[in-house]
């Protein structure tokens, strides 16, 4: 979609000035879920026992350097990707 005479930073004072001045909740309900303003990123999750004891698993490895940085990993996932 192309809007002729708008630029990004007149687009968006023309949509703050409609929303300001809309008294439609209808309207305001679809602007709210379009923006995804609940979004998933503020979503609180709740873990599993299993997914705790594998982070603290995971924790344990990391403090006794048990690890591989990342370009080892990558080195070692192409490896085994060339065996499959």
């Amino acid at each position: 979609m192309v809007l002729i005479g708008f630029d990004m930073t007149g687009l968006k004072e023309k949509l703050i000035e409609r929303i300001e001045s809309t008294t439609d909740s209808n309207v305001l309900m679809e602007v709210y879920r379009l923006l995804q303003i609940d979004s998933q990123d503020d979503e609180l999750y709740e873990l599993s026992n299993d997914h705790l004891e594998a982070i603290k698993e995971a924790d344990n490895q990391i403090d006794k350097g048990q690890f591989h940085h990342h370009e080892e990993a990558n080195s070692l996932v192409k490896e085994w990707l060339k065996r499959k």
